[in-house]
């Protein structure tokens, strides 16, 4: 079984919050993300390098949306400041 989770304190207790179950992924999907969680820099990819051929709804398109909304805001701060 393969879990995304996050650890977090609450009072002196380190405690983990599962993120996603991502045991039906397909194993170079769960690879990639795991290289992306462990990359120190960001990549920026944009919407119109990304194709959908066949889409099992196992999130990915949410993840990825998410996932760009957050660098575009992050982005925005950085060029308001």
């Amino acid at each position: 079984m393969v879990i995304l989770s996050s650890k977090y304190r609450e009072e002196k207790k380190v405690k983990t919050r599962s993120i996603a179950n991502l045991f039906h992924m397909p194993d170079e999907m769960i690879l990639h993300i795991e290289n992306i969680l462990k990359s120190d820099r960001e990549t920026m990819v944009s919407l119109k390098d990304i194709s959908v051929s066949c889409c099992i709804d196992y999130g990915y398109v949410s993840v990825l949306l998410v996932a760009k909304i957050q660098r575009f805001k992050r982005y925005q701060q950085i060029i308001l400041n």
